[in-house]
């Protein structure tokens, strides 16, 4: 008898390995991750546009020309400005942002300490992060709980944000309170809040 004839040829696994070839190629040209409408890239929130410098203040940081302050922190400072607390260690930061952020990060950087400051200082030490408490000062600090609290060392140090209080916030405050030397003064070259918008939906 004649031998019975071919199956009919299929074409849903050509169309399965190019939409598989397609995938891995959209994969490659993103750095190895598939496409996710959910994944968010955090980065440096002041490079994005994202904080509001006229908002945002320092608390008790020296405002003398010689020493940079908080706008020039905030970048990246190649040349490793100085700002220094002024009649103590201790500083508030007042980060503002234009819209709701999610954040993820905060940096500071404290390696290079000016040499002509009237009196002794040193990098920070223990610091405390708040979200959202706009009207934080000196006198109501130690009343608040914070969100974070941070042994720092001395160099550069990250640290991760985690938990709902990071989560569509619209200021963060950083405390130091209390610097590595127990210096009259504390100074700090970079500081970098890190995240993303916080999308509606």
């Amino acid at each position: 008898p004649a031998p019975p004839p071919p199956p009919p040829a299929m074409n849903v696994d050509q169309e399965g390995s190019n939409t598989q070839m397609m995938r891995q190629a959209n994969m490659r040209k993103k750095g190895g991750h598939l496409a996710d409408p959910t994944r968010h890239d955090d980065s440096d929130l002041l490079g994005t546009g994202m904080v509001d410098l006229r908002q945002s203040s320092c608390l008790n940081s020296n405002a003398e020309p010689k020493w940079a302050q908080l706008n020039q922190v905030m970048q990246p400072n190649t040349e490793d400005l100085a700002l220094i607390s002024d009649a103590d260690e201790q500083l508030i930061f007042k980060i503002v942002f234009k819209e709701k952020v999610n954040l993820s990060e905060i940096l500071i950087r404290a390696d290079k300490a000016p040499e002509s400051a009237d009196d002794e200082c040193s990098a920070p030490k223990l610091v405390k992060v708040f979200s959202n408490k706009d009207d934080l000062d000196f006198g109501d600090v130690g009343d608040e709980t914070p969100a974070s609290i941070i042994e720092m060392v001395v160099g550069e140090h990250r640290t991760r944000l985690v938990g709902a209080r990071y989560q569509r916030v619209s200021s963060v405050q950083i405390f130091v309170e209390a610097n590595q030397g127990d210096t009259p003064l504390t100074f700090l070259n970079r500081l970098s809040v890190i995240g993303h918008r916080a999308w509606n939906g």
